[in-house]
């Protein structure tokens, strides 16, 4: 098994301290060359994750903000966090399409405050990026 640092430039967007979270990648396999990497065929990820940013819950009024779970902000990789980020990511691990899942969103389904859960959820759903 090769083991290969990993530039910041690898994932879009991402800044040196985030580039010391992800170190290292590891290559199981032959090398290959770019163009060997092109044509194998694409992949599609069936759990791959976004995180909400913070400022989505600011659309809440306060009354309903204050039965959020407290799950705060990491540092996330800007694929993670912005759709233009995420594409040129999926471009360089020739991924064709994925299945997205909330991280923090899930917390939401522990919230007992039903008009909370309700109002959160619609709030989740209109995430632009």
């Amino acid at each position: 098994m090769s083991v290969l640092p990993v530039d910041a430039s690898k994932f879009s967007g991402m800044s040196e301290e985030q580039a010391q979270t992800f170190p290292r990648r590891t290559v199981v396999g032959e090398h290959l060359t770019d163009s060997q990497l092109a044509t194998l065929p694409k992949m599609i990820s069936t759990d791959s994750h976004v995180m909400e940013p913070d400022e989505l819950w600011q659309e809440l009024p306060p009354r309903l903000r204050e039965h959020l779970p407290n799950v705060p902000f990491r540092n996330s990789p800007p694929g993670a966090l912005k759709a233009e980020h995420r594409l040129q990511d999926q471009a360089h691990d020739g991924i064709a399409a994925e299945i997205l899942f909330p991280n923090y969103g899930m917390a939401l389904y522990s919230v007992d405050d039903i008009e909370t859960q309700q109002e959160s959820f619609k709030t989740n759903r209109n995430i632009r990026n």
